[in-house]
């Protein structure tokens, strides 16, 4: 399940606010009881269980609005991005950039926007939802991408689907011949451990 750590925190959040409302609900009760105004003082068990749970709520509230509606923590699993991005980065993704999505069940709460060409976008791949994919956009819906392997060009022309193989504008993405940068990682291997 590819958002099984998310269900997990849906879970603990709610049975954490649960205890946290029992607490501060036992604790109403207890301050009318004393009736003349002045606050009851508890003596704190370090064992409860209730007591530990009703202090976590709060932290695990925030993380739980923070990753599921905010951003989202990912690392980048291969070069395909390079130089941009290498092997091994973090990257905080906004969330709600596109849309506002249910946390458990992934369907659009409140659409917000589209991708446009250039943005860079973490999804999950399709044959198996536990990958996630973070790749560029540089075709939009209706355009026609074309790649030729000898010149090394991508071709992209806008609204191609749309406009019936009349689109005369076309937008050439020219990749250049491989050369070193600073952005070159190199890995070792030690058979020694």
């Amino acid at each position: 399940m590819a958002y099984l750590f998310t269900l997990i925190l849906a879970i603990a959040t709610l049975i954490t606010g649960i205890t946290w409302f029992i607490k501060y609900f036992k604790l109403a009760l207890e301050y009318r009881k004393n009736g003349n105004g002045i606050e009851v003082k508890f003596q704190k068990d370090k064992n409860n269980w209730i007591e530990i749970s009703a202090s976590a709520f709060p932290v695990l509230l925030l993380v739980f609005i923070m990753r599921s509606f905010l951003f989202g923590p990912f690392q980048i699993p291969s070069g395909s991005m390079m130089p941009t991005l290498l092997v091994g980065d973090f990257i905080l993704v906004k969330k709600f950039a596109y849309s506002i999505k249910n946390p458990i069940t992934q369907s659009t709460i409140i659409k917000m926007g589209n991708p446009k060409r250039g943005d860079v976008v973490v999804f999950k791949y399709p044959p198996n939802p536990s990958l996630d994919y973070i790749k560029r956009v540089i075709g939009l819906p209706g355009d026609l991408v074309c790649y030729d392997p000898i010149v090394k060009r991508i071709t992209i022309q806008p609204g191609w689907a749309h406009n019936y193989h009349s689109s005369t504008s076309t937008l050439a993405i020219t990749y250049s011949d491989i050369t070193s940068s600073n952005f070159i990682q190199h890995f070792s291997y030690n058979s020694n451990r």
